[in-house]
């Protein structure tokens, strides 16, 4: 259905005069309330100048829903043209050929089709309306309209989103907008199959580190030495809560103990452990990865450097739940002998924004 609101036109030409008679039938729609009475808009014979077929009074509007041209000379008739509301190439909507003594028909929902003499269609001779360059035919007035020529950035306001700051991305069923995110967010790919978002950008780390200098002497297990509290809404999936525990390892008669854990679970926490004889500065890094499942659910690793002749690398994992207010990072250190010292020089967390 072509719509033509108030003091709109519908106006056409043809190649040959006296050549292509027109008839045109559809609704007029006027008054308050609105009456719709169906009839015909208008009949005649097409010129060979541009003419205003139909123009609509204030107050009224036209819905076309047939047009049909029936060439009556012996020869085919070329240059048919249809515009709306000028004559001017931009608001040309059509341009159709007709085969001597055939006929056209536009319908409602089927667009135009031309016929031969003998009523066959014919194929090639409906001509979509020239329009300029980078430009798509396209309605984009919020109701049933001829197409014109419409740029892509109109198009896709209209069709999808005019926001400033939206991102078109492809979803499972359609291309849609992810709405402009909070300042300081950055665009995450979740990878193949799955929709992008806004994340937060997470700081560097927490520089979460205590007094350097603590001396212990403890021979008993759970002898924490440093705990920082951090709440759980910190975390998103796919972080990593990196520690590293640096410590000096003095006296050679039994074993030294490094743990790092999360919340009171120490049982199940990363540890280092140093036979006897081992002294010197040693590196303990234990990183925790938030799963993707549960922000709340971690899995770790844990890389244990020793930082003199004979070192070596430590690696293992383990699963803490985390409570979901808030969670405390805890490092603990203890000696098996108390003629035996661990010295700690730093303990610092970091929160990193991806997994490993």
């Amino acid at each position: 259905m072509i719509i033509l609101g108030p003091s709109t036109t519908l106006s056409a030409i043809a190649g040959t005069a006296t050549a292509v008679t027109c008839s045109i039938f559809g609704d007029t729609v006027s008054g308050s309330p609105p009456i719709d009475a169906f009839g015909m808009l208008y009949q005649g014979q097409l010129s060979n100048a541009a003419a205003t077929l139909l123009f609509v009074s204030p107050g009224t509007q036209r819905l076309i829903k047939s047009i049909l041209l029936s060439n009556t000379s012996g020869s085919s008739v070329s240059g048919i043209k249809f515009f709306s509301n000028g004559n001017a190439a931009a608001n040309q909507l059509v341009t159709i050929t007709i085969p001597a003594n055939g006929s056209a028909t536009w319908t409602d929902g089927k667009g135009w089709t031309v016929y031969d003499s003998t009523g066959v269609p014919v194929s090639g001779s409906v001509v979509l309306p020239s329009i300029a360059n980078n430009k798509v035919l396209a309605n984009i007035s919020g109701a049933l309209a001829p197409p014109v020529g419409t740029d892509l950035t109109a198009l896709i306001d209209s069709a999808i989103s005019a926001v400033q700051g939206g991102i078109l991305y492809r979803s499972a069923s359609a291309w849609v907008a992810l709405a402009a995110g909070t300042a300081g967010q950055f665009l995450q790919t979740k990878g193949a199959g799955a929709n992008p978002l806004w994340s937060n950008v997470q700081p560097i780390g927490f520089a979460y580190v205590s007094n350097p200098g603590t001396v212990v002497v403890s021979t008993t297990p759970n002898n924490v030495v440093d705990t920082r509290a951090v709440p759980a809404a910190t975390l998103a999936a796919n972080q990593i809560l990196e520690c590293t525990l640096r410590a000096f390892l003095t006296g050679t008669n039994n074993t030294k103990s490094l743990l790092v854990g999360i919340d009171a679970d120490l049982s199940n926490a990363l540890t280092a452990v140093f036979a006897a004889g081992q002294v010197g500065i040693v590196t303990f890094i234990a990183q925790f990865i938030v799963n993707a499942a549960s922000p709340h659910l971690l899995t770790s690793r844990a890389d244990f450097q020793q930082q003199f002749a004979g070192g070596g690398v430590k690696r293992g994992s383990v699963t803490v739940n985390l409570a979901t207010t808030a969670i405390n990072l805890l490092t603990e250190a203890w000696v098996s002998s108390a003629s035996d010292s661990i010295t700690i020089d730093s303990v610092s967390w970091t929160l990193k924004g991806n997994g490993l």
